[in-house]
């Protein structure tokens, strides 16, 4: 059937991205109502909802069982290797059950993502690059992308628990057509692919905004706890570490912060009351990052005049928050999510007794 041959071949060499994108503003317009429910800052994100999820005792795997130098998986059969043998050499076993429940029968495929997936998608290109799915233990790479996503998959797979219908994957959630916690998720899932196999051309500059975020939420917690929460799928876990920092209605707004970022952050075409909430949703978070590291260091120097507790608060102010992009780029507009004003009040609201004055750097770029 040559005439069918054909059609296929056009279709295959049509430009879908660039004929979607010119659509996408038209099909926005016209849901508006859609496109608000979808753009909503998750207002009934609650807590209390969140629930602990483990491997019952009769299902953890055996270990001593498992030879990671025979896994058979391919393709990718050697960074499958180098993966696990590095994280059972750099992480207590403790951290690594669900990856070895997971190791012994997940599968990876190559494959050409198609335009259905760059339709439905709100993660842009990050998105076909990888997905794991955790129903069927399976790992899809997109085979003509230029970023190397099978580490941050790995890690998504050495991190998950399927049960019941749920999927408890590192800091999210998700039952049913309901996710939570898939910014804070994503976002450390890259850290850690980062830190520890970033010097593999491909690895790095996935999720970048968001990744330096949840780099100062690491802060806070700590790195060892952190790490721990995220292999035991454990946002429970990471809920009560935050209450020590911020209330419900904080950690709320920071975890759905980090959500409407990762939908959002690299939408092509937003309307302007996206666009508000988006910037909106951004200064909420950086502010409570900031609050948030700053009562951390309070509480490890009770005195706030010992000379220790001053030298921490000016290398977080000057060394570690430097690192954080004060800015949001939304297509090419940059625009303010936190000022030198804003930092000096945030700072005179934790530390009520010290006066400290920060220097503003000029930048009349940004809106």
């Amino acid at each position: 059937m040559p005439e069918i041959n054909d059609i296929m071949s056009q279709l295959q060499q049509f430009d879908w991205e660039s004929f979607l994108s010119i659509l996408r503003p038209i099909i926005i317009t016209y849901i508006t109502p859609k496109a608000y429910g979808i753009y909503r800052l998750y207002k009934d994100f609650v807590p209390a909802k969140i629930n602990k999820a483990s491997m019952p005792p009769e299902l953890l795997p055996d270990t001593s069982k498992i030879d990671i130098n025979r896994i058979s998986v391919v393709p990718f059969r050697d960074s499958v290797i180098e993966f696990a043998n590095l994280i059972t050499e750099k992480f207590p076993q403790e951290y690594l059950m669900n990856f070895y429940n997971n190791i012994s029968n997940v599968k990876i495929n190559k494959k050409n993502f198609t335009i259905i997936n760059f339709y439905t998608s709100p993660l842009s290109a990050e998105k076909f690059s990888g997905y794991y799915n955790p129903r069927r233990n399976l790992i899809s790479i997109n085979c003509n992308s230029t970023i190397v996503p099978i580490y941050h998959e790995l890690f998504h797979m050495a991190s998950t628990i399927y049960k019941n219908g749920n999927i408890y994957s590192g800091f999210s959630q998700s039952r049913r057509s309901n996710s939570m916690g898939d910014g804070i998720n994503e976002g450390y899932t890259q850290l850690l692919s980062e830190r520890y196999f970033g010097d593999i051309e491909g690895v790095k500059g996935t999720y970048p905004y968001i990744t330096i975020l949840v780099k100062e939420l690491e802060n806070i917690v700590g790195k060892e706890k952190m790490e721990s929460l995220y292999f035991n799928a454990n946002l429970l876990g990471l809920i009560e570490e935050l209450k020590q920092y911020f209330s419900e209605e904080d950690i709320s707004k920071l975890i759905s912060g980090f959500d409407f970022i990762l939908r959002h952050m690299n939408d092509k075409v937003m309307l302007p009351f996206e666009k508000e909430k988006l910037i909106s949703s951004a200064k909420d978070t950086m502010e409570l990052l900031f609050m948030g590291n700053i009562k951390k260091i309070k509480k490890e120097f009770p005195d706030e005049l010992d000379p220790d507790f001053l030298m921490e608060l000016n290398n977080y102010l000057h060394l570690d928050f430097a690192l954080i992009p004060v800015e949001i780029f939304i297509g090419k507009e940059r625009y303010k999510v936190m000022t030198i004003e804003k930092m000096q009040e945030l700072l005179q609201a934790t530390l009520n007794s010290i006066e400290i004055s920060l220097k503003a750097k000029d930048d009349s770029k940004s809106k």
